[in-house]
C-alpha cells in the first residue's frame, strides 16, 4: 500500500516560508506515489487545488491574519491555537474513520502533535539577535513571549518522534534555548524547484525591468523579504549610497516602505531604489537581477538565497548562520560583515568585474542543484520509513 502522509500547516502555497516548504513536499510526495494530504487554514499564492488533497480548517480565524499590522499580532495567538485544536480534532476523526493504516503526520509548528515536527526557526534565538543589535521593540509585542512559551512546551514535551531542522545552525540553537538534542533531531535542509528557478529566466529581464521603470542596462541588486527591518533593508540602502557603481536596488515585500523611501532620498539615492511591493513572479525577478542582497539580522535557512542561486544570481549576505549552509565566500557569492561598508565593497567587486560575475553565476547554479526538492522529499520519505 502507498505511504499515507498528512501535513499540517497554517498557510499553504508557493509563497515561501513554512507555507512553501509544505507545498513543495506535498507535490513531491504525490509524485513519489504517496497518499498525501494537507490540512491548512489558508492558501498563499495558490488557487484552490482541484484534486481534493487539501482540506481547510479554521479558515475564518486564520484569515484574520491578512488584516495586516498591528491586527495580525493580536490575532495570531488565537489563530494559531484555534488552528492547532481544529487540526487535532480533524486528525482524530480521520484516524477513527480509517481502515487501520495510520497516516504519518508532519506538523509545521501550529499543531503540537504528529510524528515529525519541521522546525523552521528558533524564535528565542531570533529575539536574542534583535536584543544584541539594539532593537528592543519586540518587548512591547505580546506575540513574542507567547511564541517562546508555546515553542518551549512543544519542543521539549511534544509527542513528536522526530524534529527536523531546516538549517544546521538550528541544531545548536534548539539545544541551547530548549534543551533538545540527540537522535530525536534530524537536519534536512529546505529544497528548491530547480526547473522553476532557472538561469533561463534571464531572457525575460528586459520586459520585467521595463515594467518596473528600470533601465535595462542598469546593474540591479534584488532585496526580498516581508520584514524590512529584520531583513536589513536599511543596510541595503546605506550600502547602495556608498557604492561606486550607480546600481539600482529593487525591493520586493509587503512591509511599509515609508521610512526607507525617506532614508534613500536623504542619502541621495531615492531615484535608484524601486519598491515593487508583494509579487507573485519571483522567478522572473531573480532573472532580472545581477546580485541578490540579504543583510538580515537572523536567518535559519533563507530560502530566497537558494532561489537566487538556482537562477544563477550570486548572493551577498552576512555570516549570520543559515546562508552559510550553501553560500561559499568568493565562489557563489560573498559572505561579509553586517555593515554597509563591506557590503558596498562586495557589491562593487561583483558588479564591476564581468569575469568574477560570470564565474560566480555559473557556480551559483551548480551549488543549488544539491537542494533539488525531489532529493529533499526523498529524505523525508526515508525518515518516515525508518520510523
Amino acid at each position: 500500500m502507498p505511504m499515507r502522509i498528512i501535513q499540517v500547516v497554517r498557510g499553504f502555497g508557493p509563497a515561501g516560508g513554512a507555507s512553501g516548504v509544505a507545498y513543495e513536499l506535498h507535490r513531491r510526495f504525490l509524485e513519489a506515489g504517496a497518499e498525501a494530504r494537507v490540512l491548512t487554514g489558508m492558501l498563499n499564492g495558490l488557487s484552490e487545488p482541484q484534486d481534493g488533497s487539501v482540506e481547510f480548517l479554521a479558515a475564518r480565524t486564520v484569515g484574520l491574519e491578512r488584516a495586516g499590522q498591528p491586527w495580525r499580532r493580536m490575532v495570531l495567538p488565537l489563530s494559531s491555537t484555534a488552528f492547532g485544536l481544529a487540526a487535532g480534532a480533524r486528525l482524530a476523526r480521520l484516524r477513527a474513520d480509517g481502515d487501520g493504516d495510520r497516516p504519518w503526520v508532519i506538523s509545521h509548528g501550529d499543531y503540537t502533535g504528529g510524528d515529525v515536527l519541521v522546525l523552521h526557526s528558533v524564535h528565542a534565538a531570533a529575539l536574542k539577535e534583535a536584543w544584541d543589535s539594539g532593537d528592543r521593540r519586540f518587548l512591547l509585542n505580546p506575540l513574542h513571549p507567547w511564541l517562546v512559551a508555546r515553542n518551549r512546551l512543544t519542543y521539549r514535551f511534544g509527542r513528536h518522534r522526530k524534529i527536523v531542522v531546516v538549517g544546521s545552525r538550528l541544531l545548536g540553537e534548539l539545544e541551547r534555548w530548549h534543551g533538545v538534542s540527540g537522535d530525536r533531531v534530524v537536519h534536512i535542509p529546505n529544497g528548491i524547484d530547480i526547473e522553476r528557478f532557472h538561469p533561463g529566466r534571464r531572457d525575460g529581464r528586459p520586459g520585467i525591468l521595463g515594467k518596473l521603470g528600470i533601465d535595462t542596462e542598469a546593474k540591479v541588486i534584488l532585496f526580498a523579504g516581508h520584514e524590512f527591518e529584520r531583513k536589513g533593508l536599511e543596510l541595503a540602502v546605506r550600502a547602495l549610497a556608498r557604492m561606486e557603481s550607480p546600481a539600482r536596488l529593487l525591493v520586493v515585500g509587503d512591509d511599509d516602505p515609508g521610512r526607507f523611501r525617506s532614508l534613500a532620498a536623504g542619502l541621495g539615492v531615492g531615484d535608484r531604489v524601486h519598491f515593487a511591493g508583494r509579487r507573485e513572479d519571483m522567478p522572473d525577478l531573480y532573472g532580472a537581477a545581477d546580485a541578490f542582497l540579504l543583510p538580515s539580522r537572523y536567518e535559519s535557512f533563507a530560502l530566497v538565497c537558494i532561489e537566487a542561486l538556482a537562477t544563477g544570481v550570486p548572493v551577498i549576505a552576512p555570516r549570520i548562520g543559515g546562508v552559510e549552509d550553501y553560500v561559499v565566500d568568493s565562489e557563489n557569492g560573498f559572505l561579509v560583515d553586517r555593515d554597509e561598508v563591506p557590503i558596498a565593497i562586495a557589491l562593487d567587486r561583483l558588479l564591476g568585474d564581468p569575469v568574477i560575475h560570470s564565474k560566480m553565476s555559473s557556480t551559483a547554479r551548480s551549488s543549488a542543484l544539491a537542494f533539488d526538492w525531489k532529493e529533499i522529499a526523498q529524505r523525508y520519505l526515508d525518515l518516515l520509513e525508518g520510523l
